[in-house]
Formats: C-alpha cells, structure tokens, sequence
C-alpha cells in the first residue's frame, strides 16, 4: 500500500473527527499499530485540531454569575419573611420553596452549559473544517505553483532547443561549400587543371577539378571579369575537336567551387567562354581562359 496516497486521501481527518465506519476504524488502527508514519500523522491531526478549537473556548459571563447571586438573595430575603410570618406546620412550603430555588438554579446552569457544550461542539466541527480546506487551499496553492513553475521551465527548455537547431542548421549551411571545397581539394583522385587566361592584359584566375572515372567537375572562380547584364560564364570540355557544354556560372563575391556538369570522357582540355545567360550548344566568343589537362 502508498502511504503517502494513504494519508493525502484524507480518510485519517475523517478518523479523528470520527465520521469512518467501524470498517474503516479497524483498518485505520491496524495500519497504525504497523506503521510510525501513521500513528504520526494522527497525532498531528489532533495536536491541531485541539490548538485550534482552544481557542474558541469560552468562560461564563459575568453577568449570569450576577444574576444567580441576585436571585439567590432575592429567595434568601423570601425565606426569612416566610419563617417570620409561619409557624412550624409550614415547614413544607419552606422546604417547597427551597427546591423552586435549587430548580431554578439548575435549569440556569444547566441551560448554560448545554449552550456552551453545543457552542464548543460547533467550534470543533468549525475548526476541523477550517484545518481542512486550509490544507486542501495550500495544497492546491503548491500544486498550481508548481506546475506553473515546471511549465514555465519546459517552455524555456523547448525554445532553447528550437534556437539551437536553428543556429546549428544555419552553421551546416554556412559550412557546407567549405567543407565540399575541403573534400574536394583534399582528394587525390582529382585532377587540378589551371586556366590561364588569352589576352594578357585580362586579369584572370581559374583552377578546374575533375574526377576523371566519376566525371565529377567543380571549378574555382577566383578571378574574372565582371560579368555584363543577360551573360553567363560556360565551361566547355574539348574532346578531340568536339566541345562539349559543361555548365554555366556566375561569380559571386563568396569565393567557393561551383558544380558543374559531369564529364567522364577522356577530356584534353578546358575552356571558358562569355555566352547569353540561356546557355549556347556552342561557343559563340572567344575563350576568356584555356587549361589543358
């Protein structure tokens, strides 16, 4: 059995203020006989109850006190008049009139401590309520609490996990045309053509890298002329006296290798030319840059 369920059921308040069934009497005072933590909490459930209800108890009024002592006057004074004017045959009457007094005194007191014994009775039922749903308003309080403290948490821990892989997938994608480049220019499989430019007064760089059995081909643009509107930059890979298209570029300010068409025939050389940006089945200008292989 959960102790702890056990008790937070509430059925040990139940118990002290005496609303289980005999059932339930024997059932709570076996668990107590077994159990320390049992015996503890019912313990705490009196000590409080009967600091609470202490303090609703109530002393006479002074008032009634006066009014006793009055009327036990007022008979006394009644009394002496009777023997002054009654000879002894009346010694019934004297003995009437001291019950009237002896009953008027006890219906008094006794009528006062029903209304006190009920007063209590209703201050003790008052203050377990009032214990009660104090527990039951601080347990809520602590719950809500809580609960709002743990939602609170998890929000913050679900934002910052959605800002991490937020940053993370904006680093894979700053990262990746470096880490290609890195892949690529580190791979001894590929072949490292340089172009070198046809009129020596143009200032041009271009390093070609193809995979000669894949035909993978990338190309690093590191210098060329800027390029006029509506025109592109395409590769053309010679084979034999064919060329064949490669792809088309545009340089940016970003430097990094720009994938270009696969190429796995035995290409002789490369070559770049200056073409609308809708591409050409053929070369049309003259090549900017030439690199054999």
């Amino acid at each position: 059995m959960d102790l702890q369920t056990y008790i937070s059921s509430g059925i040990l308040e139940s118990y002290v203020l005496g609303l289980t069934s005999p059932e339930e009497n024997q059932e709570i005072e076996a668990l107590a006989d077994e159990h320390e933590i049992i015996r503890q909490e019912i313990a705490s459930i009196r000590g409080a109850l009967e600091v609470y209800a202490s303090q609703f108890t109530q002393t006479p009024p002074h008032s009634l006190k006066d009014k006793v002592m009055n009327r036990l006057d007022a008979l006394e004074a009644e009394e002496d008049d009777s023997k002054a004017s009654l000879a002894s045959p009346f010694l019934s009457i004297e003995k009437t009139e001291k019950e009237d007094k002896e009953a008027f005194i006890s219906e008094d007191v006794i009528a006062y401590a029903e209304n006190i014994q009920k007063q209590n009775r209703y201050s003790y039922w008052t203050a377990a309520a009032s214990i009660l749903l104090g527990f039951s308003i601080l347990g809520n309080i602590y719950l809500f609490s809580q609960w709002k403290q743990t939602e609170t948490q998890l929000a913050q821990v679900t934002t910052e996990r959605t800002e991490l892989a937020q940053h993370n997938q904006e680093l894979e994608q700053k990262m990746k045309p470096a880490m290609m480049t890195a892949s690529v220019v580190s791979n001894p499989d590929y072949k490292v053509v340089n172009l070198q430019t046809t009129d020596p007064k143009m200032n041009a760089e271009v390093i070609l890298y193809w995979h000669p059995e894949k035909g993978n081909l990338y190309i690093a643009a590191n210098k060329l002329p800027p390029l006029p509107k509506g025109k592109k930059y395409q590769l053309w890979a010679i084979v034999g006296d064919k060329k064949l298209d490669a792809g088309m570029f545009a340089p940016t300010q970003e430097k990094g290798l720009f994938t270009m068409k696969s190429i796995p025939l035995q290409a002789q050389a490369f070559a770049i030319t200056l073409e609308d940006e809708q591409g050409s089945p053929e070369p049309t200008t003259t090549p900017y840059v030439v690199g054999k292989v």
